[in-house]
């Protein structure tokens, strides 16, 4: 038994889309085997002339088209969203979709507990009337009486402190079938959300992706003007270097060219000193000659 949803990938509306997801993630949560029909696709028309043919739905009632979603059990048409809706917030799905109700379910609790209570209450009567009686004289049949007139009594007031106590656990059970179906409702709308925020992309991801790039183009540009503030800075310490070079060689070619000037000045010192000196060496040898040859007549005059 397969539950077939017909239904639209292109619908006219968000109404029409909810309706259908709704549908689904139920049917999903709830471990239901299902199959969704699009009627949209043009390889199914004769699901959709299907479909159209066999709704018995309200659209059809009031001569109007037929439109999705609508479910069926194989061949026999169930019903469409309202009463799929309906079904559902009196917990009674699995009887609207003609399938076995599983005993973990609260629609199981509330169909088969009171039928089983019933069972039960019958058995242990039938028992109680199955005792063999004894036959007694009639003293003990007169203290019998005595006797079952005052059991009569206590079991009048057990059956009535009974009675009150199972209209109170009745009350307890129906509280916590309620707390049960408000639970049941709770995590089936927790599940539906979660679905929801899967299937469906969140902008807000989208935008902490968009910011986390323009975070980085941003950083990149950052580098980029700093790599180019780098390099500006090393030209210009390259430029500052190279004309501080500039003036170190020209400081040192002008000292170079003093250097020159003042050798060229020492250099015709230093010949007019030699020449000096010559100049003495040859008195000095020519007053020597004198004084020798001085000595040499007076030598040859005192002989």
């Amino acid at each position: 038994m397969v539950i077939k949803v017909y239904i639209s990938r292109n619908p006219g509306n968000m109404e029409m889309k909810k309706q259908q997801d709704h549908i689904l993630w139920t049917l999903e949560s709830k471990n239901i085997t299902h199959e969704p029909i699009d009627i949209s696709d043009p390889r199914r028309v004769d699901e959709r002339v299907f479909m159209r043919n066999n709704a018995n739905s309200e659209e059809k009632k009031k001569k109007k088209a037929t439109l999705p979603p609508q479910i069926f059990n194989e061949a026999d048409y169930i019903g469409d969203y309202e009463t799929f809706f309906d079904a559902l917030e009196s917990d009674k799905l699995f009887q609207y979709l003609q399938i076995d109700i599983p005993t973990d379910e609260v629609e199981y609790a509330i169909k088969f507990q009171p039928a089983q209570e019933e069972i039960k209450a019958s058995k242990t009567a039938k028992l109680k009337s199955k005792k063999p009686k004894k036959k007694k004289g009639k003293e003990e049949t007169a203290d019998d009486d005595n006797e079952d007139v005052k059991s009569g009594d206590e079991v009048d007031a057990k059956k009535e402190a009974s009675s009150s106590g199972e209209e109170e656990s009745s009350e307890e059970e129906s509280s916590s079938e309620e707390d049960e179906k408000k639970d049941g409702k709770k995590e089936e709308e927790k599940k539906v959300e979660a679905k929801k925020k899967k299937e469906e992309p969140s902008s807000e991801e989208e935008s902490s992706e968009e910011e986390s790039s323009d975070e980085e183009d941003a950083k990149k540009t950052k580098e980029a003007e700093k790599k180019v503030d780098a390099k500006a800075v090393k030209k210009e310490s390259s430029s500052e270097e190279e004309s501080s070079e500039e003036e170190s060689s020209e400081e040192e070619s002008s000292e170079e060219e003093a250097k020159k000037k003042d050798t060229k000045k020492e250099e015709p010192k230093k010949v007019e000193t030699k020449e000096a000196k010559k100049d003495d060496k040859k008195k000095e040898s020519s007053s020597e000659e004198e004084s020798s040859s001085g000595r040499r007549r007076k030598e040859k005059g005192s002989r």
